[in-house]
């Protein structure tokens, strides 16, 4: 079973293109995206991404809930 996302895959769930979500990466970190797993270089849990786009995030620790919805309106 697989468990984790690469770069490619969470833009690909977040109907984004790899630039784009590179590009955006840092604003959605700001409001709570799922920061990478530690000890794995870019690989995120993709329990915790679909969660986050579903709105039903584990928050990272000292920022505020948010998302998909809530963060991208604000990045336009």
């Amino acid at each position: 079973m697989k468990l984790v996302f690469t770069a490619e895959e969470v833009a690909e769930a977040l109907q984004l293109t790899l630039e784009e979500f590179e590009r955006v990466r840092p604003s959605l970190e700001a409001k709570g995206f799922p920061l990478p797993l530690p000890g794995l270089e870019n690989r995120w849990s993709i329990i915790d991404i679909v969660n986050w786009i579903n709105g039903s995030i584990r928050l990272q620790p000292g920022l505020k809930p948010a998302s998909w919805t809530t963060a991208t309106s604000q990045l336009c």
